[in-house]
């Protein structure tokens, strides 16, 4: 019997194949290829034989690839292929995000074994095991083993404990549900390190294959890529989405067939900040500020015009005086169809505390974002629930007024609604501030959100008395790294609350500007 390739050429029998596929003298990049072209009858062009290159010259390695791409078809399907029709007495764990991927992995390989449903069993015959359901399953072998040929599991089980496996696989196991937090990213990793890393056979290479797309700057295949210790143990491929021909400069998909240059474009377009994680493996965890003065837009003035906020932007800067008055500047007048007000209250009352900052945030109908007033202060713990009153008063068309309820926090928020008829809503944050302020970021990047325009001409003195706060804000967001460094960020904070409450608030709250059936929630599930 013939059988060809992928273009259904270069014809081989049954027995050329199966000398290819099990002879140890066979380098395993030409098994691997001959299961590739024969048996899946896969396309393979550049990125694939690098991926395969790779990954048989290193023990533990890092496959990060577009999504879309096929990464997990080529190194952990074939890959596994490969293997097991090679070295029959192989134990390989594969592992997935969850359960329901993990079944679905065992099906599809298994399929590979069933008569009619590919050439393996018009090459080899009925080679099935004596385990052949659920997700684990056996190849007939000559040694006898508690552990199955291939077994599958979900980052979350536990029956991978006391197992010992000479290779393990980790298929996509990093997901935006998983790497929101840093509870979550710590779950992760320690899962890892205390189930599967032990559960390998002590002889020989210890062999950890992980293939996958990031989905956020300090997620575990960046742990894997800068922690010092495992950054020397894995290899790393890393397969962007674009190629660049540095002597003629022009630019390719790396796979024109599964990655379109058209497509890639559209995604781009619609969220910078994600393709350039998902498609070109930027991470942006490299120790910079996390905010970019590049990104930040500006506008001339706000105040409140029969009872709408409103700002005024610059259209035309054909003119200024040496004051920057503007006055013969061209303006546009932009009406906010809604107004939310944040408040990082701090251990407010003490000296030594970060500032009390209260932020009134406004959007507008293209959800373009400002940052309408600020307040920043130290009042004096009687004082408190009357600066927050006082500055609804000015925003009084705000939709909710958040106060962020941790501790002494919790303390003022109860007294606000004893005693003020002000619609609050409590804030539990249960993100790290690096997670809050990185999605706040991206609208940042988008080119989205506006502060008050500064004068930078103007004397030093003069600063301190004309809008030093949002001075101050943009110190802290041009400073601002990972909130573990021991800077301010409390301006930040309260415009993000503000943010956050318009992201996490219901269409009618929107729309009919009532507050009175929406209840108090809080962030923790909001990504």
């Amino acid at each position: 019997m013939l059988f060809y390739d992928e273009k259904e050429k270069n014809p081989l029998t049954d027995k050329q194949l199966r000398f290819l596929i099990e002879s140890k003298a066979i380098p395993d990049i030409t098994t691997w290829e001959i299961v590739c072209r024969y048996i899946m009858k896969m396309r393979l062009s550049d990125w694939h034989f690098k991926a395969m290159n790779e990954t048989l010259q290193h023990g533990c390695t890092l496959t990060m690839a577009p999504r879309g791409i096929g990464k997990s078809y080529l190194l952990t399907t074939s890959y596994v292929l490969f293997k097991i029709l090679k070295y029959r007495n192989i134990r390989i764990g594969v592992v997935s995000a969850n359960y329901t991927s993990a079944q679905a992995f065992s099906m599809e390989l298994k399929q590979y074994f069933e008569k009619d449903m590919s050439p393996i069993w018009d090459i080899f015959g009925d080679i099935r095991g004596d385990k052949w359901s659920g997700s684990k399953f056996s190849l007939k072998r000559d040694k006898i083993y508690k552990e199955q040929t291939v077994s599958c599991f979900s980052m979350q089980s536990t029956n991978a404990m006391g197992t010992h496996m000479d290779e393990w696989i980790f298929d996509d196991i990093v997901s935006e549900l998983n790497s929101d937090t840093e509870q979550k990213r710590n779950k992760l990793k320690n899962r890892f390190h205390s189930v599967f890393e032990k559960a390998i056979v002590q002889t020989g290479p210890k062999i950890f294959r992980f293939i996958g797309t990031p989905w956020h700057p300090n997620d575990f295949y960046v742990y894997l890529r800068q922690n010092p210790v495992m950054a020397k143990k894995y290899h790393q491929i890393i397969l962007p989405a674009i190629i660049l021909n540095k002597k003629t400069g022009e630019q390719r998909s790396i796979d024109p067939v599964q990655l379109k240059w058209e497509d890639l474009m559209e995604a781009k377009a619609i969220d910078t900040r994600s393709w350039k994680m998902q498609y070109l493996m930027q991470t942006f965890n490299d120790g910079g500020t996390l905010f970019k003065s590049k990104d930040i837009q500006y506008y001339r003035d706000s105040g409140v015009e029969n009872g709408k906020a409103y700002v005024t932007k610059i259209i035309s800067e054909e003119y200024r005086d040496e004051k920057e008055s503007f006055k013969e500047c061209k303006v546009k007048k932009i009406f906010i169809k809604s107004v939310w007000i944040g408040c990082d209250l701090a251990s407010a009352g003490k000296d030594k505390s970060d500032d009390m900052v209260i932020a009134v945030v406004g959007i507008d109908d293209l959800n373009n974002i400002y940052l309408l007033d600020i307040y920043v202060g130290k009042p004096q713990a009687s004082n408190i629930l009357k600066v927050i009153n006082k500055m609804y008063l000015k925003w009084n068309m705000a939709k909710r007024v958040g106060i962020e309820s941790n501790a002494f926090q919790k303390f003022l928020y109860d007294l606000v609604n004893e005693n003020y008829n002000i619609p609050t809503k409590k804030i539990v944050t249960s993100k790290s501030k690096y997670d809050r302020f990185y999605q706040f970021s991206a609208e940042f990047e988008k080119g989205k959100v506006f502060i008050k325009q500064p004068y930078s001409n103007l004397d030093e003195e003069y600063k301190k008395q004309y809008n030093s706060h949002y001075y101050k804000l943009e110190e802290q967001l041009l400073n601002f790294v990972d909130g573990k460094d021991g800077t301010h960020d409390d301006t930040i904070d309260a415009f993000c609350m503000g943010w956050e409450l318009y992201v996490s608030s219901t269409v009618s709250e929107i729309e009919s500007g009532t507050v009175e059936n929406i209840s108090p929630g809080t962030f923790s599930g909001l990504w």
